[in-house]
């Protein structure tokens, strides 16, 4: 986890690098790179081209120990609630960057989706190429961390991203 105490403590923050023209970029996620060698790199920034992402959207969350985990016990903490999902987050990043991008995910047709919806507004994410399949959950991620900042345990929902075929695509 990249913002546990022990990566921040140590100095290093995730890295991101785009490689080739924004129409084909390609993300290397390079862990460990200390702070005053982050650098983004970019063959243009002019004129803006226009990204489509296909990926996941979900909510996270995660659980904060005030102290020493105990097993099979109630612990006290603090309980923080992202979004996320790889297909979201790059989509973020690049919106942030001026890169006029469109995410193509898919939702369940429950109360989870319509704070995804509204957190990607707030941000600057369209909305308009999410597809929403009834019946079905939306995608969530729980995670517990230790209290040195580590994930100690996590469950992943992410089934309805198996939607997210070529053919089901196709279809729409």
């Amino acid at each position: 986890h990249w913002g546990s105490q022990s990566a921040q403590a140590s100095g290093f923050q995730p890295f991101l690098m785009l490689h080739g023209p924004l129409t084909e970029v390609k993300v290397s996620v390079l862990r460990h790179v200390p702070q005053d060698r982050m650098t983004f790199y970019t063959d243009a920034m002019e004129p803006k081209y226009s990204v489509a992402v296909i990926g996941s959207a979900g909510m996270d969350i995660n659980g904060i120990p005030n102290t020493k985990l105990v097993p099979k016990d109630s612990n006290p903490g603090r309980i923080e609630i992202e979004f996320g999902g790889v297909g979201r987050n790059i989509t973020e990043n690049l919106t942030r960057l001026g890169v006029e991008t469109r995410l193509i995910t898919v939702l369940g047709d429950d109360a989870v989706a319509d704070m995804i919806r509204e957190d990607c507004r707030n941000k600057g994410i369209r909305d308009d190429d999410f597809i929403v399949l009834e019946n079905q959950k939306s995608s969530a991620y729980m995670s517990i961390f230790d209290d040195e900042g580590d994930m100690a345990w996590a469950l992943s929902d992410m089934h309805i991203v198996e939607n997210l075929t070529p053919e089901f695509l196709a279809s729409r």
